[in-house]
């Protein structure tokens, strides 16, 4: 039935994701995002609910990151970024026109640009620093579709999972964020 084929594609996108993560990608990416000055997550329509669970998971361990899905705000900052900014730039197809721009204007001001995309052959990868691959490349048609996102975002936890490795500090972030949001009056 139908709820069957979505939990067997999400299976089989997550584990060909698997196989396309390379570990000292993330490892690099982990450090970039660590020691950043600031870090700003970009996604346009679809891709901007993986760049919000970015900034999400890296608020929730103390390293606060602006998600923006709007693509003039996008510019605005790609055009402002500085050495030390980290920029996250996810785009399925990898050829959104803005996320390419973004990537292109936040490396020329010195920005370390991360791209996640499900293609690694694409525009935006090659105006990127370092490229994290998910797999399901979405179409015209299927854009949004279940098994790219969920691709993407086994990206932005192992991402996040590496960053408390390198940096095992980030679980008090972790605590302290969970505490301050908890009601423990029941």
């Amino acid at each position: 039935d139908d709820i069957q084929r979505l939990v067997e594609t999400a299976i089989m996108s997550l584990r060909e994701t698997e196989q396309l993560i390379v570990r000292e990608d993330i490892a690099t990416a982990s450090r970039k995002l660590l020691g950043a000055t600031a870090v700003e997550c970009f996604g346009i329509a679809a891709s901007a609910v993986t760049a919000q669970y970015l900034a999400y998971k890296m608020t929730r361990i103390g390293k606060f990151s602006r998600a923006m899905g709007d693509a003039h705000l996008a510019v605005m900052a790609a055009g402002t970024a500085q050495p030390g900014t980290v920029q996250v730039v996810i785009s399925s197809s990898g050829s959104t026109i803005d996320a390419v721009r973004i990537a292109e204007l936040a490396r020329s001001k010195g920005a370390f640009v991360i791209g996640i995309s499900n293609r690694s052959k694409s525009p935006l990868i090659a105006a990127c620093d370092l490229a994290l691959i998910a797999s399901w490349p979405e179409t015209p048609l299927t854009g949004g579709a279940f098994p790219s996102k969920i691709s993407q975002l086994l990206i932005v936890d192992a991402l996040v999972a590496e960053m408390i490795r390198q940096d095992p500090k980030r679980l008090v972030e972790l605590s302290r964020t969970a505490e301050v949001v908890s009601d423990r009056s029941f």
